[in-house]
């Protein structure tokens, strides 16, 4: 189940947290109606069925916003932008075998220099408490629950893991070892898709380790359906492939839930496929129209700094830095990837 939480001085998120699943009989099972649990609003996360749950160890005072598990639907109605339909646009093929060290993903930076690290951000936003904030950000009287296994913590969450949704050896095997350091590290801190980053238990993300849908899935069976639907959505972001096994998990585990209502899929991350030699893009670029290996949409390939904003057409406005960090043209003065935008 997801739970929409505000971020302190930050954008609001959706954080997981452990759901009891409400059941009621009407030619087997199937989720209750939205409403019918009282203290419980009910509203439909992008992609999911709406339903009703109870939030384990929330009183009827604390009402909270809430979705569950999808309901019990044919999966055949794949509307644009599904997630069965993200599926199918996957690529399946074999996972890129060695060469993964947990090093090669740079992770718990403080990307917005607010003082706060990734694996903080993900802990303030997914509380189920508003948590004191002091000092180096130090966190204080927050209350979370895993939602992979329903465990409580509270205090500071330093007994929580923040899990990898796709984990990052996995992330590798799937395409990550043709990118660069920057996209990795973008990855590896993944605040612009709610449901990347979730706060678990220590157990429960030691149990999942590196694996895929094939090989584990959480111990509570309430969030399966989630589980696969973030698990497709991560990937189509990321543009990673699957492998048939994992594939064919999947599907099984979405035959049982609810229609995709055409959710609204995060949308896609920028990254690199190129070399990451800058000597090699450039060897690359040169036989390709003339194009600078750096910059979409093509700008003409000059040596050093030999281009500004100025020299562009308005067709090659704004300019997407490939390679944040990277800019020998200097036309992302602002570092956020996007150049000549004023």
């Amino acid at each position: 189940m997801f739970v929409r939480r505000g971020r302190l001085g930050g954008v609001a998120r959706l954080g997981l947290v452990a759901a009891v699943v409400v059941l009621v009989a009407c030619g087997g099972s199937q989720l209750a109606e939205p409403g019918q649990t009282s203290g419980v609003t009910s509203t439909t996360v992008p992609g999911v069925a709406a339903a009703t749950a109870q939030v384990t160890g929330a009183s009827t005072a604390d009402a909270v916003t809430s979705t569950s598990r999808v309901g019990s639907v044919p999966p055949e109605s794949r509307g644009e932008g599904s997630v069965l339909t993200l599926l199918d646009d996957l690529m399946v093929e074999a996972e890129h075998e060695g060469g993964y060290e947990r090093s090669l993903f740079r992770h718990w930076v403080d990307e917005d220099g607010d003082g706060c690290d990734t694996r903080r951000e993900v802990l303030i936003a997914e509380s189920e408490a508003v948590p004191t904030i002091s000092g180096a950000c130090e966190l204080a009287d927050g209350l979370w629950t895993s939602p992979f296994d329903s465990v409580v913590e509270s205090g500071s969450g330093g007994g929580l893991d923040i899990d990898h949704m796709v984990p990052l050896k996995e992330a590798w095997e799937s395409g990550a070892h043709a990118w660069d350091t920057a996209t990795r590290q973008r990855y590896a801190n993944d605040l612009g898709y709610d449901h990347a980053l979730v706060a678990v238990s220590a157990a429960s993300n030691r149990s999942k380790g590196a694996s895929d849908p094939a090989e584990w899935t959480p111990p509570n069976d309430a969030v399966h359906c989630m589980y696969a639907a973030i698990w497709i959505q991560v990937k189509a972001r990321w543009r990673l492939s699957v492998d048939s096994a994992e594939a064919d998990t999947l599907r099984r585990m979405l035959a049982g839930c609810g229609p995709d209502m055409a959710p609204e899929s995060p949308p896609l991350a920028r990254i690199t496929t190129t070399p990451t030699s800058v000597a090699q893009r450039q060897s690359e670029a040169d036989a390709v129209d003339g194009c600078h290996p750096d910059y979409e949409p093509c700008l003409p390939n000059h040596p050093g700094d030999a281009l500004n904003c100025g020299d562009l057409t308005a067709a090659q406005k704004p300019v997407t830095v490939l390679v944040i960090g990277h800019d020998p043209y200097n036309l992302d003065r602002d570092g956020d990837g996007q150049g000549c935008t004023g």
